[in-house]
C-alpha cells in the first residue's frame, strides 16, 4: 500500500514502497491473531455508491479543479493515477486488484467557514479488501509523510484511523485524514482547516459519512464544527452548527479597556491619524470598524473570515511623526488561540508574497514575530514594513511606513519587542499564552 500525497493543486497525494506496507500488514495480522473476512459481498452499482457520499455543507463550492473524473465516479486507473506517485502506480494497481477493487466515488468542497474536504468511497468485492486498504494507507501515511506523525483512533467508529499533518501546507491549512470501512466499502476522508487541526470537525465529518453508509441517511451532512462542539451520534442528523468561536460572547468592557492599555505608547510629539472612511477609527473596535481598515472593496469578505476565526474585538492606535514616518498597531482578540493563529499565519503568508527573502526577518525575543519589508514604493512614495505575531488568543498586527526606504530594522525590532513584552506582562494574556499550542510552522 502507498500513502497519499498532498499538493496545492488537489490537496491530496503521496507514495511509499508497496513492499514496506505488505510487511507491516502481515505483522499486524500475525500479532492480532485475527483472520480477515474473505467472503465476497454484494456490490453497489457505481451510481449508487456515489449517492452514499456525504452531502457538502450548505453554501460550499466544489474544488475549482473538480474531481478525478468528470462525474465523480472513478475507475481503478482514475483513482490510482490521481492520488499515487507515478513510480508506485503499477504496484498499487496490482494491490488494489488483488483486494477486489470494483469502483470508487469522490466528492469535495470548500466550505464558507474556510474548511475544505475531499472524500472518497472505495468498493471492493470483499470486506477484507476494504479493511486492508484502511490499514495499508493509514500505516503508509504515518510512516512516510514528513514530519512523521502517529496515527490516532477515530472516536465512535470501530477500527477507524486518523492522522494529522505536522505542518501547514502552502496555503496555510492543516491536512487531517480519516479512514474506516463499512462492510466492503472503505471511506477515505481528508479535511483541511486554516492554521490549526480540528479533530472534532474531522470526527463529525467521518461519523456523518459512516451514517450515510450504515443507515442510508439522505439529509445533508452537518457542517463540521470546532473541537468544542458535540458531534451528532451516528445515524442522526442536525442543523449545521456555527463555526468554532463565532458564538462566544465578546469580552466585557473592562477586558476591552485592559487590552487597550496594553498598546505601546506613541512616540513623543507624534500625532494620531485622522479617522475617516478609508482609515477607520482607533481605540476599541467592533468587527465592522476593524474591517474598514483592512478592506475597501470586500469588507463583507473580511467580516465573514474573521467571524469564522472567532473574532471578538480589536484595539488600535496609530501615529504620524514630523519626519513623515507612520505606524499602525492593531491587537485583535479571538475566542480561541486557534483563531488568532489562523489570522497570523494567513497574514504572514500574504506578506511573504510581497517581500523578498532578504526583506523578511524574525524579531528576536518576541515569540514567532516576523517582519516583512515590501519591495516597492506605495502610491505615497513610502515603503511599508508589516509584521505579525500571536500571543495566546491575541493577534499582533503592526504596519510601519517610511518615505523612500524601509524602516531601520533596529527601530522596527525595538517597537515590536516593546509591544510583545507589554502584552506578556498582562496576566490575562500571559495565562492564555501558556495554554496555547505552538504556532504551526509553515514548513516541515
Amino acid at each position: 500500500m502507498v500513502s497519499q500525497q498532498s499538493s496545492p493543486a488537489r490537496r491530496f497525494r503521496g507514495g511509499i514502497s508497496f513492499a514496506v506496507v505488505a510487511v507491516v500488514l502481515a505483522s499486524l495480522k500475525s500479532l492480532s491473531g485475527c483472520q480477515a473476512l474473505s467472503g465476497q459481498l454484494k456490490t453497489l452499482p457505481p451510481e449508487q455508491l456515489k449517492s452514499e457520499l456525504v452531502t457538502a455543507p450548505a453554501g460550499s463550492k466544489p474544488f475549482a479543479q473538480g474531481t478525478l473524473s468528470p462525474d465523480g465516479i472513478l475507475t481503478l486507473d482514475q483513482f490510482v493515477d490521481g492520488v499515487i506517485k507515478a513510480g508506485d502506480r503499477s504496484d498499487e494497481k496490482r494491490s488494489m486488484t488483488d483486494r477486489g477493487f470494483k469502483s470508487a466515488a469522490e466528492v469535495n468542497w470548500d466550505a464558507p467557514d474556510g474548511t475544505s474536504a475531499d472524500v472518497f468511497l472505495l468498493q471492493f468485492t470483499r470486506s477484507d479488501g476494504a479493511q486492508d486498504f484502511v490499514s495499508g494507507v493509514s500505516q503508509a501515511t504515518a510512516n512516510e509523510e514528513k514530519p512523521q506523525r502517529p496515527l490516532g483512533s477515530l472516536p465512535g467508529i470501530s477500527g477507524g484511523e486518523t492522522w494529522t499533518a505536522g505542518a501547514v501546507d502552502t496555503v496555510g491549512n492543516i491536512r487531517q485524514s480519516a479512514w474506516f470501512s463499512v462492510g466492503n466499502i472503505a471511506a477515505d476522508v481528508h479535511y483541511y482547516t486554516p492554521g490549526q487541526p480540528d479533530s472534532g470537525g474531522l470526527a463529525q465529518l467521518a461519523r456523518a459519512q459512516q451514517a450515510r453508509l450504515t443507515g442510508n441517511v439522505t439529509t445533508p451532512s452537518p457542517l463540521p464544527a470546532g473541537t468544542t462542539s458535540v458531534a451528532p451520534a451516528p445515524g442522526t442528523t442536525s442543523a449545521a452548527p456555527a463555526p468554532a468561536g463565532t458564538t462566544a460572547a465578546a469580552a466585557a468592557p473592562a477586558d476591552q479597556n485592559r487590552l487597550l492599555g496594553d498598546l505601546v505608547a506613541p512616540p513623543a510629539a507624534s500625532k494620531p491619524w485622522q479617522a475617516d472612511d478609508q482609515t477607520g477609527p482607533s481605540g476599541i473596535l467592533t468587527l465592522n470598524q476593524f474591517a474598514i481598515r483592512y478592506a475597501q472593496a470586500d469588507r463583507q469578505g473580511v467580516i465573514d473570515k474573521q467571524t469564522t476565526r472567532g473574532f471578538q474585538y480589536a484595539v488600535r492606535e496609530n501615529w504620524n511623526t514630523s519626519d513623515g514616518q507612520e505606524a499602525d498597531i492593531v491587537l485583535a482578540q479571538f475566542a480561541t488561540a486557534t483563531g488568532a493563529q489562523s489570522y497570523t499565519l494567513g497574514h504572514q503568508s500574504s506578506a511573504g508574497d510581497k517581500a523578498d527573502a532578504a526583506g523578511t526577518y524574525p524579531i528576536p525575543n518576541s515569540g514567532d514575530t516576523i517582519a516583512y519589508d515590501h519591495r516597492d514604493l506605495d502610491s505615497n512614495g513610502d515603503i511599508l514594513t508589516e509584521s505579525y505575531a500571536v500571543i495566546g488568543n491575541i493577534a499582533i498586527d503592526v504596519s510601519y511606513w517610511q518615505p523612500s526606504k524601509a524602516v531601520d530594522r533596529a527601530v522596527m525590532t525595538a517597537l515590536l519587542q516593546q509591544q510583545y513584552a507589554k502584552l506578556l506582562a498582562d496576566p490575562t494574556v500571559a495565562t492564555a499564552a501558556k495554554a496555547a499550542p505552538a504556532l504551526p510552522s509553515a514548513t516541515p
